[in-house]
């Protein structure tokens, strides 16, 4: 029965899918996934209407915050839309259907505390011969290749910052993850050790092979980390931790490919879990364009170093 208390529950559910994958959001993500909430559960004859009453609990301002966009506010506004300009829900006609963009004070409240984390000191630092032994042992290896200035950058500034989180923000084809190689290298030579997170297992797959280094799917790590909470220690999930988990420690190093494509929740669980291990977090992706809800916010401009020049490699047929 899909009564009052049955579309609420729904409604907070379908909210935190959505805010699970999105900061913002508009109606048609909420639509989209009520429908897919609704599949198996609702009669045929009662979708629409049942669909329609959990999109307007999600979307109600005790659910939602609605974004205010400067280009209407800024106009002055009729008290009451004619009937003629007005559509059936009595929005303008001159309003774009749809177009709201909402979010929630539990994305707002996970912004805030992964801009918080972002500006903390205290993370481990590189010596500096360190690195540059660790720059000219690759440039000796691949003298038709050899770091340019950018990736020497990237490599100097997150082996020598103090912060425990840094990214770096490049163009695809830039020399990201050659220069996450020579951090790599360069962390393994001052004794300590790193692990590499990515989106999907294909990806894993990728960067592992591309730094020399363990790496596992972000979602992996989180799933260990929830199983093994003090809430779900003594319950049937309760299991040994794997031994690449029990090996994080302040001297770990975490690598996160294309970390703009998670989730703010999903980081800021991942950063918590580092945070009360001392370890220090890099993420490297393709952006800005990529970017979600505060990843722009996530590191000032001037700590986030970029690698303009992409890297060409041509080989004989």
């Amino acid at each position: 029965m899909a009564d009052a208390a049955w579309i609420a529950r729904t409604a907070n559910y379908v909210l935190e899918t959505i805010s699970a994958q999105r900061s913002t959001w508009q109606r048609h993500h909420i639509r989209s996934e009520t429908e897919r909430q609704l599949r198996g559960q609702i009669r045929l004859e009662d979708c629409e209407r049942v669909a329609e009453a959990v999109v307007a609990q999600a979307l109600s301002p005790t659910s939602a915050i609605a974004h205010g966009d400067p280009d209407i506010t800024d106009q002055p506004r009729l008290g009451a839309v004619p009937v003629m300009f007005a559509r059936r829900d009595g929005s303008s006609v001159y309003t774009i259907a749809g177009s709201q963009i909402y979010t929630s004070a539990q994305v707002l409240s996970a912004e805030q505390q992964l801009i918080d984390l972002a500006v903390q000191p205290g993370g481990r630092q590189l010596p500096k011969p360190i690195v540059t032994q660790a720059v000219h042992a690759y440039n000796s290896a691949n003298p038709d290749r050899p770091l340019n200035v950018g990736q020497i950058a990237v490599v100097e500034g997150f082996a020598t910052s103090d912060l425990r989180i840094r990214t770096v923000d490049a163009p695809a084809g830039s020399g990201k993850t050659t220069a996450m190689r020579v951090l790599t290298d360069a962390w393994h030579t001052n004794g300590g050790t790193v692990l590499g997170l990515a989106p999907t297992a294909a990806a894993a797959s990728v960067l592992g092979e591309s730094i020399g280094a363990r790496v596992e799917t972000i979602d992996k790590l989180l799933d260990v980390l929830t199983h093994h909470t003090p809430e779900t220690r003594d319950s049937d999930a309760n299991r040994s931790l794997p031994q690449w988990v029990l090996q994080i420690d302040q001297n770990t190093l975490v690598i996160i490919d294309e970390h703009v494509k998670v989730g703010n929740l999903k980081r800021l669980h991942r950063l918590r879990a580092a945070e009360n291990r001392s370890i220090r977090g890099v993420g490297f992706g393709v952006g800005p364009h990529l970017a979600l809800g505060v990843v722009d916010d996530l590191v000032p401009p001037r700590w986030c170093p970029r690698i303009p020049v992409i890297q060409w490699t041509f080989h004989p047929l």
